[in-house]
């Protein structure tokens, strides 16, 4: 298990999450993204 605490989150000088807390129980899945996360440049996908 693990545990995350005293999480914030803030966008355009908004919190959107403030102190908050976030457990992950054994056999989840989880997905994770992030507004900075950009291929640059773009990988393309091949024909075939």
């Amino acid at each position: 298990m693990i545990t995350f605490s005293e999480i914030q989150l803030l966008r355009g000088g908004k919190a959107l999450l403030d102190n908050a807390t976030a457990t992950i129980h054994p056999a989840t899945r989880l997905a994770l993204w992030a507004r900075t996360a950009v291929v640059n440049p773009p990988v393309c996908v091949d024909e075939g």
